[in-house]
């Protein structure tokens, strides 16, 4: 995995000129040395934990959700009217 961030940042970096493309390189050296690799995961955590759901996925091991899906009974006026509500579920027992 690292190797392949490695690459992913090598590409972007194509486009600058040497100086820039080791100017870089440096500032991100630096920033995980001092600490930002722990924010980095922070932000990657945050950001799958608000659009793993929304995708069907299970934030903590990636598995798709089982979505269980059942009707319940609410009071409306003098009759009934029934609610669908869903439950999500992780196949490995995660959620």
């Amino acid at each position: 995995m690292t190797e392949d961030l490695f690459e992913i940042i090598q590409d972007n970096l194509n486009e600058k000129d040497p100086f820039e493309r080791l100017q870089y390189l440096i500032d991100i050296r630096n920033y995980l040395r001092n600490g930002g690799g722990k924010k980095l995961a922070e932000r990657i955590t945050d950001y799958i934990e608000d659009h793993a759901l929304e995708e069907g996925l299970c934030p903590s091991c990636g598995a798709e959700l089982e979505i269980e899906t059942w009707h319940e009974p609410r009071p409306y006026g003098s009759t009934v009217a029934y609610e669908e509500l869903a439950e999500a579920h992780c196949p490995n027992g995660c959620m």
